[in-house]
């Protein structure tokens, strides 16, 4: 399983049917924010975006959050990723301290995976989202269970195997 994600976000693809997707569905400010993040990034976030629309999700802000809901990964690379998963595993002591904000940029990744939702939230925040669509990114990680929706979120959000592109969605 981490093979096949490591695979997915090296070979990351996302095709200009897409990019216009993303500016037909969200605001120019928005659409800029989605352009900024890595293409791996683009490429979960527009998987996120198809599984809510096959889950019969229609509202927009829910549909522009998952578009978004990784914004706050920027200056995450591979390597920050590998380390991620390897410490939580291997050395879950070592990975919350040196998530915790620190210097260098190793401890800058891991801490920028651990809270991106909050990062995200008040990078959308700045750019005028909707309140809405802020909190869903803020709260995307967490494990609030009262939020019927939002859980319902992190399933879809949890890595993919068959993640889906966008042949699976236009004839």
């Amino acid at each position: 399983y981490r093979v096949l994600q490591f695979r997915r976000q090296a070979q990351a693809q996302v095709k200009p049917a897409e990019y216009r997707l993303v500016e037909q569905t969200l605001p120019p400010a928005q659409a800029e924010l989605f352009r900024q993040m890595p293409l791996a990034s683009q490429r979960h976030c527009l998987n996120a975006y198809y599984a809510l629309r096959q889950a019969g999700e229609n509202d927009q802000e829910w549909l522009g959050a998952a578009l978004l809901h990784d914004v706050g990964k920027q200056g995450v690379r591979l390597y920050h990723r590998v380390a991620n998963v390897l410490l939580r595993v291997l050395a879950p002591g070592l990975w919350r301290r040196w998530t915790t904000p620190g210097s260098g940029p190793l401890r800058r990744g891991l801490h920028t995976l651990r809270c991106h939702g909050e990062l995200g939230a008040r990078q959308l925040a700045g750019s005028g989202a909707p309140p809405e669509m802020v909190e869903i990114v803020r709260r995307h990680q967490g494990e609030d269970s009262s939020d019927l929706r939002c859980r319902r979120f992190r399933e879809i959000d949890k890595p993919l195997i068959g993640e889906h592109g966008l042949d699976d969605y236009i004839g």
